[in-house]
Parts: C-alpha cells; sequence; structure tokens
C-alpha cells in the first residue's frame, strides 16, 4: 500500500514502528544501545562496512548518563559529516516495543534508505542474538507530515512524555497525581533524547555520540534555554487530555 505523500527535503515527518504483534523489540541494556548508535552509524549514504566488527568493538559499553552518550571501552571514529547525512533527527525515544523518531530529510529519499537500514539491520541482530526468525517490525513504519510548526512542538513533547507509559500506562487519559515521580523517571529515561535538551548547551565533541545523533537546534531555536523548554514539556504532564494528544497518535 503505497503512502499518501511523498516525504520531501526538508519537511518534517513524525516515524513510528513496533514490534510485530506488538512483541517487545529491546529486551536488555544492550539493545538500547545498539539501536542508539545504529541512528548514527546508518545515516550516511555510503554503505557501513564491517558493522558487526564495530559494534562488537564497542561491546554495548556505552556509558548514557545526563544526556550524555560516550564510549566506555571503544573509541570510536564518530566521522560522519553533516553534509552526509541522511536525515536530520530533531528528537527519539525507544520504549520496550516501539520506537519514536522525529525527523527532517536531508537528501531525496533519505528517510526511506535510512530506516530501511536501520530496520533491516537492527533485525538481523536481533534475531540473531535471540535465535529467532521472521519479521521484528509491524509491517513498514508509519509516517506523518508535519506541516504547522505548533504541532511540531507538541510533537516533540509527546515523543518525550511517551515513558510514562511504562509507570503510568493510562497517562495520556488520566491526571498524573504524583509529579514529581513523573519529572524524575523522564529525567532519567536514557533511550531517549529529553536528558539531552536538558543540557545547558551543545557540545560538538566527537566522543559525545548523542551530539552525533541529534541536531538539537531545530527545537532549541523555540526556546531561551533548556529550562523553558523542560517547563513546556511538563506542562502536559497531568492534564489527561486525550483527544488533544490522540491528534499526535500513529500507533
Amino acid at each position: 500500500m503505497e503512502r499518501k505523500f511523498k516525504f520531501c527535503v526538508g519537511e518534517f515527518y513524525h516515524i513510528y514502528n513496533r514490534g510485530v504483534d506488538k512483541r517487545k523489540i529491546f529486551l536488555k541494556k544492550k539493545d538500547y544501545e545498539r539501536f542508539i548508535y545504529s541512528l548514527y552509524e546508518f545515516n550516511r549514504e555510503t554503505r557501513v562496512l564491517n558493522f558487526k566488527r564495530r559494534v562488537e568493538g564497542f561491546g554495548g559499553e556505552i556509558e548514557i548518563d545526563r544526556g550524555r552518550a560516550s564510549f566506555k571501552s571503544f573509541k570510536s571514529s564518530l566521522k560522519i559529516e553533516v553534509s552526509e547525512r541522511l536525515v536530520d533527527i530533531a528528537c527519539f525515544c525507544l520504549m520496550p516495543n516501539h520506537f519514536h523518531l522525529l525527523l527532517s530529510q536531508k537528501k531525496e529519499e533519505g528517510i526511506t534508505k535510512f530506516l530501511l537500514k536501520i530496520s533491516t539491520g537492527y533485525a538481523m541482530y536481533f534475531n540473531k542474538k535471540y535465535n529467532r526468525t521472521g519479521a521484528l517490525f509491524e509491517g513498514r513504519f508509519k509516517a506523518i507530515h508535519i506541516d504547522k510548526e505548533s504541532y511540531f512542538l507538541q510533537l516533540s513533547r509527546y515523543i518525550h512524555l511517551n515513558p510514562l507509559e511504562i509507570i503510568v500506562p493510562q497517562w495520556k487519559e488520566e491526571s498524573i497525581k504524583n509529579h514529581k515521580k513523573a519529572r524524575k523517571f523522564l529525567v532519567n529515561y536514557k533511550w531517549s533524547s529529553f536528558p539531552y535538551y536538558l543540557r545547558e548547551s551543545e557540545t560538538n565533541s566527537k566522543e559525545d555520540l548523542l551530539s552525533c545523533i541529534i541536531n538539537s537546534e531545530i527545537i532549541r531555536a523555540y526556546f531561551k534555554n533548556s529550562k523553558e523548554y523542560e517547563k513546556f514539556v511538563y506542562s502536559w504532564v497531568g492534564l489527561g487530555d486525550k483527544e488533544k494528544i490522540e491528534q499526535l497518535l500513529l500507533e
């Protein structure tokens, strides 16, 4: 079934996919780390040479803390230039059985190429590791074209709040009573770009993996500082506004 729109260079899209039959696609810490590293490694036109060696080389030893990701035992050569990227990733969130990406296409067919590499590469890794066969994801990834500035910001907020499903499954429908607990959980959730946005400033260190994955200036441009964006995200916690949130859903 063909999409009703064509991916266009410079336009933003909400990308989503989940495990077949809603199965978990991340079972262990290293699975999340592998996928996050793939967001960097597959964001290029050229083929990834000997990716298996690279992955085994760092052995999943990525230290993610307070919005920074660095290699503990393997100094990767983070050399993908901005001009080589297929997409710009504004934010992401990995959940046990699905993932969300908010991204912009930089090259023709960039989104399609990027998601094909990500989905195929991760499925091969997962099936080999857990001794399984067959499709891992629920068909072709879903996508929504973001054609309004306000929708773009609302979507970044929704993606960064998504981990609340783990501690408050009905957060979209019901008011969250313990705001302090919810905020603490979001700040410490490693598999989302939200902690990265809480940093006061950007770093361009080639040993900081997240700064090589995320183009946070796309969202930061709308806010004076990280505290203002944090307040913007938290302002939705506890509203229980299902109708408003449903406009952002791809599930």
